[in-house]
């Protein structure tokens, strides 16, 4: 191994990040990123815990990288939902090798923000915190499931592609736009 070339946090955050495009997020062991950097694995150890300590961070940096948020925030909680979903979906097709783990990753300091950011939206626009908490599984749950199906669609070799991935974007947002009236209904209760 390597001696004298210190790697901080993010040094290893990236170096997994590497891995999990290569091999997928449940491939990921410390043993992998440590190799990846030509360091030991127990140098790991100094940043962090365990591999789901990693994974999570890998995740928040997934996330940071994704840009979910819409530019302007002073739109509607519905464009706001419908645009953050789509950026959402966007970035899950884009990097399918998370949706095995999504279930069993604890998440990191950025996931919880998301969350937060989410359920403040919807607050400021006077649903209840349960009723933002539920719109938001309810978003994310569509979003994986969506992206899930887009990654089979994608797998698909036949000269329809073009149609059933197009097809298939246009139902996932009119999923998302059905989630937004039911919100809409229970805004109203």
């Amino acid at each position: 191994m390597a001696q004298g070339k210190k790697y901080n946090r993010a040094d290893y955050v990236k170096a997994a990040l590497t891995v999990i495009a290569r091999e997928g997020a449940e491939k990921l062991s410390m043993r992998k990123v440590a190799s990846q950097l030509n360091v030991s694995a127990m140098a790991m150890y100094k940043h962090f815990s365990n591999k789901d300590e990693l994974v999570s961070a890998c995740l928040d940096a997934f996330i940071a990288e994704s840009s979910v948020y819409p530019e302007n925030e002073d739109i509607s909680w519905q464009d706001w939902v419908r645009h953050t979903a789509d950026r959402m979906f966007t970035a899950l097709c884009g990097e399918i090798s998370w949706l095995p783990v999504f279930g069993s990753i604890k998440r990191g300091p950025l996931a919880k923000e998301v969350l937060a950011h989410f359920i403040a939206k919807l607050t400021v626009s006077d649903f209840s915190e349960q009723q933002a908490t539920d719109g938001y599984f309810a978003i994310i749950h569509t979003v994986i499931g969506a992206a899930s199906i887009q990654n089979s669609l994608d797998r698909i070799t036949a000269e329809e592609d073009s149609e059933k991935v197009a097809s298939h974007r246009d139902q996932f947002m009119k999923s998302i736009n059905m989630i937004i009236n039911a919100l809409e209904e229970h805004q109203k209760n």
